[in-house]
């Protein structure tokens, strides 16, 4: 064992070593000029991600002039609006914002007088203004309280109870019970009241309705039939189990010497 130990060491130190020079870098001097380093674009800078884009700044700014122009309903003076901002609306160092001012939707500007003032969506000044505005409403709509209809009329709520008090509008709340707001308003028509007796009031409201699961076996005993909505919870369908085929196994014989013995001879003495 030892011997071909011995042996084998003995070879192995034989073989020839084939070291692998390694090659130093080139210099950035010595590499060709196809090959230089690509320059930096000269626009980047340290401070260029964090510094903010011309069009943010204008939109920050735009966004300060219509919260003022809010406060009011009348017009700002461009004095005005610098003595809230520092804005100077008059100046050419501007012209960005001041090109926002005039193309902005929300926005009345008179450059010639210098004033601005904001243009809300619906013009309602009082609850007359309200009750005008639902009266020409389409009653399949009605009118949303959203943010621009707040931003349109601020004493909004007010008015609003005071409507619905002397039933001239119809509030449709956003949820029962307390903590529940206005969602959307209707004008109430006079017109399409019905009048409806005491009598059949009150035996409207005594009619209970079945559970909404019993509901459609009571429409069938009334001899009603129930619209898509109101039907039952589709029936399960119920998958048919197939057998398997039989197939017939074959035997595979394996002693294939005995093919041609009769065994019934040899044993039955036949």
């Amino acid at each position: 064992m030892e011997q071909s130990k011995a042996a084998f060491r003995e070879r192995m130190q034989a073989q020839p070593v084939i070291r692998h020079e390694r090659i130093a870098p080139a210099s950035s001097s010595a590499m060709p000029p196809s090959v230089s380093k690509p320059k930096r674009p000269s626009f980047v800078s340290s401070t260029y991600a964090s510094a903010p884009q011309a069009s943010d700044l204008v939109a920050k700014q735009l966004f300060l002039i219509i919260n003022i122009l809010k406060s009011k309903d009348s017009p700002f003076s461009f004095d005005e609006i610098y003595q809230e901002t520092g804005y100077d609306l008059t100046s050419s160092t501007n012209d960005e914002l001041i090109e926002s001012i005039r193309t902005n939707l929300k926005i009345i500007s008179d450059f010639e007088a210098q004033t601005l003032q904001f243009r809300p969506k619906f013009d309602i000044k009082s609850k007359h203004d309200l009750l005008r505005l639902l009266e020409s409403q389409k009653l399949s709509h009605g009118l949303e309280v959203d943010d621009e209809f707040k931003e349109s009329f601020p004493n909004w709520q007010a008015a609003v109870q005071e409507l619905e008090k002397s039933e001239d509008i119809i509030v449709f709340m956003n949820k029962e019970g307390a903590g529940a707001v206005p969602r959307v308003l209707f004008y109430n028509d006079s017109s399409l009241n019905v009048h409806m007796s005491e009598e059949f009031k009150t035996y409207w409201h005594q009619i209970k309705l079945p559970p909404e699961g019993d509901l459609e076996k009571e429409l069938e005993k009334a001899g009603l039939k129930s619209m898509d909505t109101f039907s039952t919870k589709p029936k399960s369908v119920t998958k048919v189990k197939v057998k398997p085929k039989k197939t017939n196994k074959r035997i595979k014989l394996t002693n294939t010497h005995l093919e041609d013995i009769d065994l019934t001879k040899d044993f039955m003495g036949s």
